[in-house]
Order: structure tokens, then C-alpha cells, then sequence
């Protein structure tokens, strides 16, 4: 907006940035799961909001927030499934999801000779049926791993075999990965949306499903470890499982490099 200053040239007004955007907006979101009515699975925001950004993005976005996940949530998820339903397989790979599951940390470090970052990705790209890299500390484990995809894959197709005929007829190129991606976050779903709603007591201004987590407006009505406790156990009560809850930091290049 312009105005003239007696001078023959306009004189700019200055906007107070501290009252661009402050109107209060309430976006009410719908999710779906990504296979329908037949089998529950991860819940997909039906329009593009928070859970469609990455977390780098929603630190700007909406930077009045923090980002709480389950931590280690696939392993520790199909573990407990195992167990709960009675599975029969060799204790071999029993032995060894358990310790992928409670142990994680020290078999990157030790056995796979990996710090943390990438060596959860390989464990993960491993029992999702991927392939290795020639220069392993330990081949044996890497076998190991193979073996115990395997056996969770056939699992999988045995105790949802509604699901394996559905990725089948789809075409999808590995179907038996698929069906096992959908075991696991079935879970997943099932604990994500029974935290959600312990959550929504609280009345906090921003709540969003990401998949393995939530992203929840502060400040919080407990101090965030406090909260991620309480989260826990309110998880354990509404579903049976056991889950690590804690905030994810997302640090800059520059904090990195720092």
C-alpha cells in the first residue's frame, strides 16, 4: 500500500510482521488405510498436509512442534506379534529378532562394524529382502538375516493370506515383501491410533499422524519424557504392546557439521 508524501514519490507503509498469519485455523484431516476394507494397514492423509512433509519442512511449517516416534518400531513390532501369536519357527531366528528388536545398537556396532544411521538402514533394506554389499564385517550374520526374512515372509503369507493374494493380483514385483510390510504396520496402525487418541484428551492445538509417530503441538501439559512415559503406558494398557516412545531431533547440515 502506497501513499503520497508531498514529494511527488509514494512512501511505503511498513507491515508489523508479528501480525502476518496469526488467525487461528482449525483443518479437520481424513485418513485412509492403504488397503481398504480388506486388512488394516497404515493410515494416508487424504489431502496434502503435515504428514506428507518431510520433518525437515514441518520444523519451519510448524516449528511450535515436536516429533515423537516408536523407537526401533519394526523389529520391536514384529517381535512382539511373533510372541503373541505363538508362531512356530527355528529359536535360531526367534533369538535373533529378539535381539535385533532389544539389542539393535549393539549388534550396528559391533557385529555389522556400522555407526548407527546406516546400519539401521541395512538392517531394515536386509529383512525387507534386499540385497547386501560385498564388504560386511560379519557374512555369517548377514545369512542369518536372510534366513530370518524368510521365515517372517512365509509367516506372513500363512496368517494373511487374503493380503498376499491382494499384493499378487496387483502384480506388485515382491509380493512376499509386501505381505510382510503389512503384518508389521498393521501393528503399527494399531498402536499409533490408540496413542493418538490417549492424545486427545490433552486438547493440544496440533496433532498429526506420521506412520511410526506422532507430531504433537507444545507446550506440553508434562515435561516430554514424563509425557513420553505416560504415552507408553497408556499404549500398553489400550493394546498389549510394548513400545519405546521418544522426540526425534532433526539437526541442520550446519549442527551436524558441528
Amino acid at each position: 500500500e502506497a501513499s503520497g508524501n508531498g514529494h511527488g514519490s509514494p512512501k511505503r507503509r511498513r507491515m508489523n510482521k508479528k501480525h502476518v498469519f496469526t488467525r487461528p485455523m482449525t483443518i479437520n484431516v481424513q485418513y485412509k488405510g492403504i488397503l481398504g476394507d480388506l486388512f488394516r494397514a497404515r493410515l494416508v492423509a487424504s489431502s496434502l498436509v503435515a504428514q506428507g512433509c518431510s520433518r525437515r519442512i514441518l520444523t519451519h511449517l510448524i516449528p511450535d512442534t515436536v516429533d515423537l516416534d516408536i523407537e526401533n518400531a519394526m523389529f520391536v513390532l514384529l517381535h512382539q506379534l511373533v510372541v503373541r501369536l505363538n508362531a512356530v519357527m527355528p529359536s535360531s531366528c526367534l533369538a535373533l529378532l529378539r535381539r535385533c528388536a532389544e539389542e539393535r545398537d549393539e549388534l550396528i556396532a559391533n557385529v555389522l562394524g556400522m555407526n548407527r544411521t546406516d546400519g539401521k538402514k541395512f538392517l531394515n533394506k536386509i529383512i525387507n529382502g534386499g540385497g547386501v554389499y560385498d564388504d560386511i564385517k560379519d557374512a555369517h550374520f548377514i545369512r542369518e538375516l536372510q534366513t530370518l526374512c524368510s521365515v517372517l515372509q512365509w509367516l506372513a503369507m500363512d496368517v494373511i493370506p487374503e493380503v498376499y493374494e491382494r499384493c499378487r493380483s496387483e502384480k506388485k514385483e515382491h509380493p512376499e515383501r509386501s505381505v510382510l510390510f503389512y503384518s508389521w504396520s498393521a501393528a503399527e496402525d494399531f498402536v499409533v491410533q490408540a496413542w493418538a487418541e490417549y492424545v486427545s484428551q490433552f486438547d493440544l492445538a496440533h496433532v498429526s499422524l506420521h506412520f511410526d509417530g506422532l507430531r504433537v503441538s507444545t507446550p506440553l501439559p508434562q515435561p516430554i519424557e514424563v509425557f513420553c512415559r505416560d504415552c507408553e503406558a497408556a499404549v500398553f494398557e489400550r493394546t498389549g504392546f510394548h513400545v519405546r516412545i521418544r522426540q526425534k531431533e532433526h539437526l541442520t547440515l550446519v549442527q551436524g557439521v558441528h
